[in-house]
C-alpha cells in the first residue's frame, strides 16, 4: 500500500491554481477510421496566458523541496516542448505548461537544472518517465 508523504497544502494549492490559469483538458471522442470503434480521449490544451518569473520561481522552489516530480513533455500534438508537475504518490498530474508560456531567460535548458537533479530524475521514474536532457527529443 503507497503511503502519502506529507506535502504542503500551500505548494498544492499553487501548483493546481497555475495548472488553471495556464492549461485545460477537455474531452472528445476519437475514431480510428471508418469502421473502428469511436472511444475517449483527454486533449491537453494550453490558454494564451503566460507565467511570470515570480510564479516559476515558485513551482522550482516546490519542486526543490523535492515532494512532487517535474519533467519535460512533449505537446501540442507533438509541436511543443511541454513540462509537468505530478505527485509521485497518487501520480496525478498538478500543473502542466508549454515552453512558450514560461517568462524571458527560462527555458528547458535553465529548467534542465532542476528536472535532472537526482533525486527528480528517481521520482520521475517512479511515476513511468524517463527524462531524456536533449530538448529535440520533445518536439518534432
Amino acid at each position: 500500500m503507497t503511503t502519502l508523504r506529507n506535502v504542503d497544502t500551500k505548494d498544492l494549492e499553487f501548483l493546481l491554481k497555475l495548472d488553471k490559469k495556464l492549461h485545460e483538458t477537455q474531452q472528445s471522442t476519437f475514431t480510428p477510421n471508418m469502421c473502428g470503434s469511436p472511444f475517449k480521449v483527454s486533449i491537453d490544451t494550453y490558454t494564451d496566458a503566460s507565467m511570470n518569473a515570480r510564479e516559476i520561481q515558485g513551482v522550482l522552489k516546490v519542486v526543490e523541496r523535492g515532494d512532487f516530480a517535474f519533467y519535460p513533455i512533449n505537446t501540442a500534438m507533438g509541436f511543443a516542448v511541454g513540462f509537468r508537475v505530478a505527485n509521485p504518490d497518487t501520480r496525478e498530474a498538478l500543473l502542466t505548461f508549454k515552453e512558450s508560456q514560461l517568462p524571458r531567460n527560462y527555458d528547458f535548458k535553465r529548467l534542465s537544472e532542476y528536472f535532472m537533479q537526482p533525486e527528480n530524475v528517481e521520482r520521475a521514474k517512479s511515476l513511468g518517465v524517463s527524462i531524456v536532457n536533449n530538448r529535440g527529443y520533445y518536439d518534432y
